[in-house]
């Protein structure tokens, strides 16, 4: 993440990125940030060591 973007208590997005992503997410929807992996539905949010 670039320097002045990071926020206290949410996850700082640039701003097209933030843009992009309050065109298609609904107030409650689940949105979940990964390092640019896709996922599918089925797939487990976390892996390895962090995985319940």
């Amino acid at each position: 993440m670039q320097l002045g973007y990071a926020t206290n208590g949410c996850v700082g997005v640039p701003d097209d990125f933030a843009a992009k992503l309050f065109k298609v997410a609904n107030l409650g929807d689940k949105v979940i940030i990964t390092d640019g992996k896709k996922m599918s539905v089925g797939d487990p949010i976390l892996a390895g060591e962090h995985a319940s």
